[in-house]
């Protein structure tokens, strides 16, 4: 029985201490939030203040440089219009070629790259002309001559000359580089 009585005592001892120092570890962390709830509750400092409004500040920086980078990033089109080639990769160095192809399909032009030198004198702006295409035999349609480039340039031993037509139509089933037949007064 001495020894029960002995072990209790130990025991209640031993628990006595153990809540001790629990209700001491409850009481520093009742004054760490009374001194959280004074801080909050107390008027910012300046220094406070001025750190907070360097963050702000240094965060809008970092903004307008991320602006900036995604600016100089993006691709941007002198004109409405269509792509219609991109001639880069992801990660590829721009190559020397145009890296993207645009075309403005509000208004189609066709430009001849065949008329010497004895033909473009018979040949004046505002002249009728009638086109066809060697991919749509059943097409015709009719323009107008609205350029001809005062500098001609020599092939195969000729010099000739660039006529640019405006077709007072347009087919759908046309593309960029099809080969056309121009008749002038047609």
């Amino acid at each position: 029985r001495a020894r029960v009585a002995s072990a209790e005592a130990e025991l209640a001892r031993l628990t006595g201490e153990m809540r001790a120092g629990q209700v001491g570890v409850a009481q520093a962390g009742i004054q760490q939030a009374e001194a959280n709830l004074s801080q909050v509750q107390a008027a910012p400092r300046d220094v406070d203040l001025a750190m907070a409004a360097a963050q702000v500040q240094s965060a809008q920086v970092t903004l307008r440089q991320a602006e900036l980078s995604l600016d100089r990033a993006t691709l941007r089109a002198p004109f409405a219009g269509t792509v219609v080639a991109i001639n880069l990769t992801v990660g590829e160095i721009t190559p020397a070629e145009s890296a993207v192809v645009m075309a403005d399909t509000s208004a189609w032009k066709i430009e001849t790259n065949d008329l010497t030198e004895l033909d473009i004198v018979n040949v004046e702006v505002g002249d009728q002309v009638t086109l066809s295409f060697d991919a749509l035999p059943d097409l015709s349609l009719s323009g107008t001559v609205t350029d001809i480039k005062g500098l001609g340039s020599t092939y195969q031993g000729d010099v000739i000359y660039t006529v640019v037509i405006t077709p007072d139509s347009w087919d759908p089933r046309l593309r960029w580089n099809m080969t056309s037949t121009v008749t002038v007064g047609a």
